[in-house]
């Protein structure tokens, strides 16, 4: 459906964008996440045509939109882009930012189209307000179905819920998701948000300075990331030095199972709630250093010697800081590439 090709940007002799190839299927929500100025925003406006790449290819529906000197105009690319002040229009009304973009259509379709998007999305009571008088959440889903009217080929959304509080980011999130899985729509979510990357998308891209570090669906690349910056990106993980000797590693924890066959020192990244403790038997003993109630669940700080681990607990466990206790792996540490480790 959609097929980025070797994409390159630069500003300013600075390389935004390097080298970035991706697909997007029919029907699938895929997601760009990293941290602030990883080049994620610059891919999205590459693809709806507001920037123009120094090199690469992209493709939609088999047609190119981009490559070498021949470039496509936004308003010819059939995308749609939710912006991340959503761009409303102040002096119409919610009926009418929705209806903007069908200028093709008659009036009497066009606002029938309107209307029923906004029934869709609950919001057929407040079509005749001024979007001032609408709630954060009210606003990102006016900005969605005025993109989705013209019937997009793809939706871009570009950090679409940051601006909204944690209770009303979540609610809106899953609004938002229904929403384009019931009109079979295409979209790019470009995120910093890990938890927002893993349950929204159906396939996530970690970017860093660039660069896609690693791609596939959201499960497989938390349970097992290739690199050191994917494991702590997303969500907290230990990362621990050891020797291997085939399927285990002997660490300063004890042994550790491992996923992949590996031989002599290596670093292999295991997750906290990967982690069960238990009190002193005959294994390795380390102390809490460190709790972290979270309501639903807890943190603990856990250190051997020089090391430290962290392991996440259901709400209800029972050990305190200063407590000695041993740590038992319920998964299969990753081996990943040398780099930072803990301690």
């Amino acid at each position: 459906m959609l097929r980025i090709q070797n994409l390159t940007k630069s500003f300013d002799n600075k390389q935004v964008v390097s080298s970035v190839s991706f697909s997007v299927g029919e029907e699938e929500i895929f997601a760009l996440v990293g941290p602030s100025g990883c080049g994620k925003t610059t891919i999205l406006r590459l693809i709806a045509g507001l920037e123009q790449a120094d090199s690469g290819r992209i493709d939609l529906m088999g047609n190119c939109l981009s490559e070498k000197k021949h470039v496509v105009p936004p308003e010819k690319r059939n995308i749609g882009f939710v912006f991340q002040d959503y761009a409303l229009f102040p002096h119409l009304t919610v009926i009418e930012n929705v209806a903007f973009g069908l200028k093709n259509l008659p009036k009497t379709k066009r606002i029938k189209k309107a209307e029923d998007l906004l029934e869709m999305v609950q919001l057929s009571d407040m079509r005749h307000r001024r979007t001032h008088d609408l709630s954060g959440g009210e606003q990102q889903r006016v900005a969605l179905v005025r993109s989705i009217a013209p019937n997009p080929k793809l939706i871009l959304l570009d950090e679409p819920f940051s601006s909204l509080d944690a209770e009303l980011r979540e609610s809106t999130r899953l609004e938002v998701h229904q929403l384009l899985k019931s009109v079979n729509m295409s979209a790019i979510l470009v995120t910093h948000d890990q938890e927002e990357a893993l349950s929204f998308s159906d396939q996530l891209a970690v970017m860093s300075e660039g660069r896609i570090e690693q791609i596939g669906p959201p499960e497989p690349i938390y349970r097992s990331p290739k690199t050191y910056f994917v494991s702590n990106f997303l969500g907290k993980s230990n990362i621990i030095d050891g020797i291997a000797n085939g399927c285990q590693v002997k660490t300063k924890f004890g042994y550790l199972q491992i996923t992949a066959e590996s031989f002599g020192p290596v670093h292999v990244s295991i997750r906290p709630e990967h982690f069960v403790m238990k009190k002193p038997n005959d294994g390795y003993v380390g102390t809490i250093c460190k709790r972290d109630f979270k309501g639903h669940d807890i943190t603990y700080q856990v250190e051997f010697e020089e090391y430290h681990c962290f392991v996440q607990t259901p709400y209800d466990c029972p050990f305190q800081v200063g407590q000695h206790v041993e740590l038992q792996a319920i998964e299969a540490a990753v081996v990943i590439p040398k780099g930072k480790v803990s301690g």
